[in-house]
């Protein structure tokens, strides 16, 4: 497996001469209430593969289900190694406890290895380890006998304390850089998702208050505009599917315009049905749907038709522009899906979009309000492209870091770094 050569003089043993592995363990069946919400830590993979890392916490009687003996119970600064899922990752416990059976742990080490050369050996080797060692189909996996029949190549036990000690020097500062830029990393991310969720929202509001100004007009939706219903071709007729006319379902509609779509039906299964083609600059309202899909629009940017779940807006009125009237409705989307009727649950149907109440300025205004929207939403996409561009150098950094990472603990198991 090891590729790099063994310096001179250096010894090589299997990791079971040099120490005991054993596995962790978990309660079956896993979750049984009573096993848990005990005095004792138990670690999973997540506890330190996660950036804030929690531990629940076990009973005796879970203890003893798991097999776990009381040599099992380990100490604060114990190392472990993960051996499904996260491959090959070394730890060192920051806290006494037990180990979820993703874990290996390595006890009794003998006085010639150092338990932190081990680790840096593991660190070196995880690339090797995960690919050439780990067994397993569907989900590569470690055991005991694996990597207890692993060996390792140590100097002197005081030279492996040199090595451990500029390794932890070197690769402390790397960590550093490497958690800093991450912070930035998460940032940046933070940003971009907020431009994504929210920007565009609290733009609307600005320009679409609840409260217009006086001089604005208010009328019904229906009053300005055709508004219907889609419907879905049989399902069980193959002839009306796999056409070349868009078929949209309310889960499409996401504030965007939209110019394709998952589905397609024939002129067969549009004539046969009650679905409807629309033209292009129609908008779309979900009336159902799950998550916060209920009272998301779209406007299409093609001729398409659509599920029961959706219904279309045509307008009809020359006093409102259908882009101002897009944004209008986008600004009502919290509005929209508190509207209750019925037994009193939320949901919307035709007539109750009908009896919306639309309020707009005259054209003139309607023009300057949507240069205004405009010229932020440009905005906004500048600012995403710079931060998807940060995203990507910061990336990068991490790459170069990892890099350099490997590059020095390659250097220090062949010997080079205390010379």
């Amino acid at each position: 497996m090891n590729q790099i050569q063994v310096p001179k003089g250096w010894s090589i043993n299997k990791i079971n001469d040099l120490c005991e592995v054993v596995r962790g363990g978990s309660p079956r069946p896993k979750g049984d209430p009573r096993y848990f919400d005990g005095p004792i830590p138990w670690i999973k993979i997540s506890d330190v593969t996660a950036s804030h890392g929690k531990h629940i916490t076990k009973t005796e009687e879970g203890l003893k289900e798991a097999g776990i003996s009381k040599s099992r119970f380990l100490k604060s600064g114990t190392l472990v190694l993960t051996n499904s899922a996260t491959i090959c990752l070394p730890k060192i416990l920051k806290i006494d406890g037990c180990i979820h059976d993703g874990f290996l742990a390595f006890l009794k080490l003998d006085k010639k290895i150092d338990q932190s050369y081990l680790y840096y050996y593991f660190l070196m080797q995880r690339q090797k380890i995960t690919h050439e060692v780990a067994r397993g189909l569907a989900q590569k996996n470690l055991n005991t006998t694996l990597v207890g029949n692993l060996e390792i190549f140590y100097p002197d036990i005081k030279i492996q304390r040199e090595i451990v000690q500029k390794l932890d020097y070197i690769l402390g500062q790397l960590e550093e850089r490497k958690k800093m830029i991450l912070g930035l990393f998460e940032k940046s991310s933070e940003r971009i998702k907020f431009l994504q969720q929210n920007i565009h929202r609290l733009v609307l509001h600005e320009y679409f208050p609840l409260k217009p100004s006086s001089n604005w007009n208010t009328k019904k939706l229906e009053e300005i505009a055709e508004i219907g219903q889609g419907g879905t071709p049989s399902t069980s007729k193959s002839e009306y599917w796999n056409g070349n006319i868009p078929w949209l379902r309310s889960g499409e509609l996401l504030d965007n315009v939209i110019y394709d779509s998952e589905f397609k039906i024939t002129k067969k299964g549009l004539g046969e049905s009650s679905t409807k083609l629309c033209p292009k600059g129609t908008i779309m309202i979900a009336m159902t749907g799950q998550g916060l899909t209920r009272g998301r629009t779209a406007l299409l940017g093609i001729e398409a038709c659509a599920n029961q779940s959706c219904a279309h807006i045509i307008n009809t009125g020359i006093e409102i522009r259908t882009d101002f009237l897009w944004n209008f409705l986008k600004s009502r989307y919290w509005f929209i899906r508190g509207i209750h009727h019925g037994s009193g649950q939320p949901g919307i149907n035709v007539s109750i979009i009908k009896k919306l109440e639309v309020s707009y300025p005259s054209l003139n205004e309607q023009e300057i309000i949507l240069r205004k929207i405009n010229n932020i939403k440009n905005s906004v996409l500048s600012e995403k492209e710079k931060l998807v561009e940060v995203h990507k150098n910061i990336q990068k950094k991490i790459s170069e870091i990892n890099s350099i990472q490997t590059t020095i603990l390659n250097v220090a198991f062949s010997g080079k770094l205390v010379n």
